[in-house]
């Protein structure tokens, strides 16, 4: 008998021994033995993939296919050896590749729309970058590896030898030829296309004027920043959050089980207070309520409404203020108000990542902004904030990477240095100048909140009588004379489709085309001290809203702070 001493536990229960597996196995579990060892012998791991990664190597997967079918006319078996002699580095296959990525350059083009000029249209080309290249052949290759030449090393091993079947793969050490194409691309490939090398934007931070000018814009404007009012408040939500220097990808598509709201009694003044805590991956952020009359950067009470739209909390609320009055801590310091059964795993901000982009410019342009601003930059300027002022601990586990790696992260390489380096350099003993040079490291520095919006009544008419806008009306009217041509009127609706999106990308380009000569007027004439007072007023919107009824209710969020 086994007189081992148990082993107890801090709740007093003894720890048994893990069984030991029976020597001699039944027929059951060896032959399920046996068919994993069949299993596993002819699987290949695959590493798991985000959506967006997945999509791109496909793409990148098809194109490759489509030039070995199409142009080289290689089957599939042909096209495949020159994977298998990339792995040896043989030169010929390594230059079909290269001429795959130049062919790429060469005709990969879109098409583009001018409102200027007796073009139209015109077909130009989409690559400008050497990067754009570097990243498709690192799709390409990343793909075959897991495809084709994984499949060649699953052939090629076996339970006596596996010589030979490590060198077909491009990943790794052993990707020479893999690094060879991307230094080629760089060099050759760049001076023969005229590639831009440099990087094409600029690492801009967005300050915390910046954050405060896009939060109460959202609100103000809403006028001319009409959307569902759920994805207003998601958007001025995530915004807060991003401002923190957090990775975008950590808080898009939050549930509910990510959030909290508790009642807590406030320490300074022994009074209950509302606080939401959201479980951010591994970051957790707390933020405190700041009164009823909340300001415009208050997370928490518009975390509350949201939940109190959805009907989410387990406990009935009417109001606001019933949410703020009814919970009663008595001798208790914490009361989590928690969800009702179901909401856990329903999204609390429901807002995909193109229509927060699409909300990001635009409350960026209507703040009378002159360019762009990537919506990264939050991550950067929070970034910038938190280095210095906690831990590099802390920091590290906010930005979501270790020290080693702070020194090449964007957020150490934004373009403006908000200090005067002049003073350090000469020991200066003017007067503090910190709040000019936190002024100019503003995004938002060169706004003018009185450029155009939207096009004028003639600029709208000429719309309509460019060629291609006639060409896709004639074809809707065909249809909708023609109803045996469209029973269910698809092609009525796809057409209809088309003539709005053709309006809208005419109307974006006729704004920045009056944006820029509204910027270069009044820069002019403000550098020759002359008044602007003569410039047009801006235009109000005239196109219809679909969702008029809620703005003016948006408008009062934003001037009630």
């Amino acid at each position: 008998a086994d007189h081992t001493p148990s082993i107890c536990n801090t709740e007093g229960r003894e720890l048994q021994k893990p069984p030991i597996p029976p020597t001699v196995p039944d027929d059951e579990r060896k032959r399920r033995v046996f068919a994993d060892v069949d299993e596993f012998t002819v699987t290949t791991h695959k590493r798991s993939l985000c959506k967006k990664t997945k999509t791109e190597r496909e793409r990148a997967w098809r194109l490759w296919n489509r030039f070995v079918t199409d142009v080289l006319q290689l089957t599939h078996k042909e096209a495949d050896k020159v994977w298998f002699g990339v792995c040896q580095n043989k030169k010929k296959s390594i230059a079909i590749c290269k001429s795959f990525l130049a062919d790429y350059t060469r005709y990969a083009k879109c098409r583009r729309l001018y409102i200027d000029g007796t073009e139209e249209q015109k077909r130009v080309p989409t690559v400008q970058s050497v990067v754009t290249i570097i990243a498709l052949w690192k799709h390409t290759v990343a793909h075959t590896d897991a495809v084709v030449l994984a499949k060649r090393r699953d052939h090629d091993s076996n339970e006596d030898s596996d010589e030979g079947s490590e060198q077909w793969t491009l990943l790794g050490n052993r990707g020479k030829a893999r690094g060879e194409v991307i230094q080629w691309i760089q060099s050759t490939l760049a001076q023969k296309f005229n590639l831009i090398c440099k990087q094409t934007f600029e690492k801009t931070e967005a300050t915390t004027d910046d954050v405060l000018l896009i939060l109460s814009t959202l609100w103000e404007r809403a006028v001319d920043i009409p959307c569902d009012p759920r994805y207003r408040v998601a958007f001025y939500i995530l915004v807060l959050i991003g401002s923190i220097g957090l990775r975008p990808g950590t808080y898009e598509n939050m549930f509910y089980r990510q959030v909290k709201l508790l009642v807590v009694r406030d320490p300074n003044t022994k009074q209950p207070m509302l606080v939401a805590e959201i479980t951010i991956n591994q970051n957790k952020l707390s933020a405190n309520k700041i009164d009823k009359g909340a300001n415009i950067v208050c997370l928490v009470t518009f975390v509350a409404i949201q939940a109190l739209h959805d009907d989410a909390f387990e406990t009935e609320f009417s109001s606001f203020d019933e949410l703020l009055q009814r919970p009663k801590l008595e001798d208790v310091d914490y009361i989590e108000l928690r969800w009702k059964d179901g909401m856990q795993e329903k999204p609390i901000f429901p807002l995909k990542y193109y229509k927060y982009l699409e909300l990001w410019n635009r409350t960026w342009l209507v703040a009378g902004n002159r360019n762009t601003l990537r919506p990264y930059a939050l991550r950067i300027g929070g970034g910038n904030k938190i280095d210095g002022s906690l831990t590099s601990a802390i920091r590290n586990h906010i930005l979501s990477h270790n020290t080693m790696s702070h020194g090449h992260c964007p957020q150490s390489k934004a373009r403006h240095i908000p200090h005067n380096l002049m003073s350090f350099v000469f020991d200066s003993t003017s007067e503090d100048d910190s709040k000019l040079f936190k002024l100019l490291a503003s995004a938002s520095l060169r706004r003018d909140d009185k450029a155009p919006l939207y096009p004028t009544a003639a600029t709208l008419e000429t719309f309509e009588n460019r060629e291609d806008m006639k060409a896709l009306c004639a074809q809707r009217r065909h249809f909708r004379e023609e109803p045996k041509l469209s029973a269910d009127n698809r092609e009525v609706k796809q057409l209809t489709t088309k003539i709005g999106d053709l309006r809208t990308v005419l109307s974006n380009l006729a704004v920045k085309q009056a944006r820029e000569n509204y910027f270069a007027e009044v820069d002019s004439l403000r550098a020759r001290g002359l008044s602007t007072e003569d410039m047009p007023a801006p235009l109000p919107n005239p196109f219809r809203c679909s969702f008029g009824p809620g703005l003016p209710a948006a408008t009062i969020i934003g001037t009630d702070k």
